[in-house]
């Protein structure tokens, strides 16, 4: 998890603001999601890039520990100064 809060979020698509998971973000090192993606997949099977799905499938499904200093080098990425 790259960053994350004590909000929830709520499905975009429904118009019964059914809970849709954590706000927060994802990465392996590579990739970034939101948290509630997986929401999405299963709810209502959507599509994802198929070299998402080769990256994913290479790792077995399992995002890799990241350590501090990794998580620090994507943040600067994702919010320079």
């Amino acid at each position: 998890m790259l960053a994350a809060t004590a909000q929830r979020v709520f499905d975009v698509l429904s118009e019964e603001k059914q809970d849709a998971g954590p706000l927060a973000i994802m990465t392996d090192g590579e990739w970034m999601w939101p948290a509630d993606l997986a929401y999405y997949v299963r709810r209502y099977n959507i599509s994802l890039p198929e070299n998402f799905i080769t990256h994913a499938r290479s790792l077995d499904w399992v995002a890799p520990s990241l350590t501090s200093a990794d998580l620090l080098l994507i943040e600067a990425e994702m919010f320079p100064e």
